[in-house]
């Protein structure tokens, strides 16, 4: 799906980042970044099902180097 000019133009003016940067960042940068900003940590929220599809799963929800680590753990 091709988002419009008008649209990209305003996620980077609200973001104050161009488009390349933040679909360059993974979202543990995105939440890092929040979390120091605002001197709290992030909180996701589902409302699941009740607006989009949500993530079922979001009770087990792991970083990145939690998952290397377990993946690391696992083919040994």
């Amino acid at each position: 799906m091709t988002m419009n000019v008008e649209l990209l133009s305003l996620i980077e003016r609200k973001a104050g980042k161009s488009i390349e940067t933040l679909q360059s960042e993974t979202f543990s940068e995105h939440r890092s970044e929040a979390e120091a900003k605002h001197r709290k940590p992030m909180r996701v929220t589902r409302l699941f099902p009740f607006i989009g599809r949500g993530s079922v799963m979001g009770d087990f929800l792991l970083s990145h180097s939690e998952i290397n680590k377990q993946f690391d753990h696992a083919i040994r």
